[in-house]
């Protein structure tokens, strides 16, 4: 949030003390940063940081509403400031090269207005209807999984898909990633079903992956079935996804995090752990992987040629790891603004 983002609202930012200011999410108060407030005067080149999410979809709330709100006041005490961390790299700590991470996926682009007792129940699905012999409604369904650097060699992954019956006899579906076969299941009924499947993790790209969702003849008729969403645990590399990355630990205990692939060497670092109030890691170390012009010999025609390798950044800090340590690296340009700010 910035200078202009308040005047812009109507608020008299010019007569504030900026150490006044608090920001709440659901009655919570969370801990925020704001560059430059040491003065006691909100400047035009201040900042205010702090660490948001969209409304979560399990959420109870998420059927009335897909925005999540946040509340800046001025109070008559200085607001809940950020702690830091001092997380200068220490080189005997070891270096882990991947850590486990979730992935959620949903979009809900169909709504069942009747569903039978659908009463506290989520009504919205991804995608219409699936069946094998339903005229004019599709038998598979693709879901693109876009995943950022899974590593092949580690651990085992697993996905999960929620579907929910629309008719109330049989069903078999088939999962599949990147055309190898997963999972395959028969189950019944409008109740809810949930495939869970363990695979080899070297079916994972980097980048773009397909999951399909199959409805096969169960000897039903009609079978028709609605997808929710899909989840997937993978272990990923520790390399940022434009500029940024959410990332933990592979165990408790201390560690030299090392994360590569920021092409822009002002890189801020997080912990996240307790999402309200977030800490502030300092004295971390940015470093040049590659940079400046090569100039290379080709062997096959002796001809000389000179190519530019695009610079590259690599961060490194040390911090001591607990169960439910989350992090976030993020380049400068990286740090986003809200959907809207409104006055109340």
């Amino acid at each position: 949030l910035t200078y202009a983002d308040f005047t812009a609202a109507g608020l008299p930012v010019d007569g504030i003390d900026p150490r006044r200011l608090s920001i709440y999410n659901r009655g919570v108060e969370q801990a925020i940063q704001i560059q430059g407030e040491g003065d006691g005067i909100f400047d035009r080149g201040d900042r205010v940081h702090f660490y948001a999410q969209g409304i979560d979809m399990t959420d109870p709330d998420a059927i009335y509403t897909e925005e999540n709100v946040y509340w800046l006041t001025v109070e008559d005490h200085n607001g809940l400031r950020m702690a830091t961390r001092d997380v200068t790299p220490i080189n005997s700590d070891p270096t882990p090269q991947h850590f486990p991470t979730h992935l959620q996926l949903e979009e809900d682009t169909a709504y069942w207005r009747a569903m039978p007792d659908g009463e506290g129940q989520d009504h919205w699905f991804w995608g219409g209807l699936l069946s094998p012999n339903t005229e004019n409604v599709a038998a598979a369904r693709p879901y693109t999984l876009t995943l950022n650097a899974p590593v092949g060699d580690a651990g085992v992954a697993t996905v999960r898909v929620k579907l929910k019956g629309y008719t109330t006899g049989a069903h078999r579906t088939r999962i599949r990633i990147n055309g190898e076969i997963v999972d395959d299941a028969h189950w019944a009924g409008q109740a809810g079903f949930e495939h869970f499947a363990a695979f080899d993790p070297g079916l994972l790209w980097d980048g773009d992956n397909v999951l399909l969702v199959e409805a096969l003849e169960s000897g039903a008729r009609p079978d028709q079935l609605l997808v929710n969403w899909v989840e997937i645990d993978y272990h990923q590399a520790y390399r940022a996804d434009d500029n940024q990355l959410h990332f933990g630990a592979p165990g408790t205990g201390p560690y030299q995090f090392t994360v590569n692939g920021f092409d822009d060497p002002a890189v801020d670092v997080y912990d996240i752990s307790d999402q309200t109030a977030p800490v502030r890691l300092e004295y971390g170390e940015i470093a040049d992987t590659a940079a400046g012009m090569d100039s290379v010999a080709n062997i096959a025609d002796g001809v000389d040629a000179t190519f530019a390798v695009a610079t590259s950044y690599t961060l490194r800090f040390s911090d001591n790891a607990q169960v439910m340590s989350a992090y976030l690296a993020l380049a400068q340009d990286r740090y986003r603004t809200p959907a809207r700010v409104q006055l109340d």
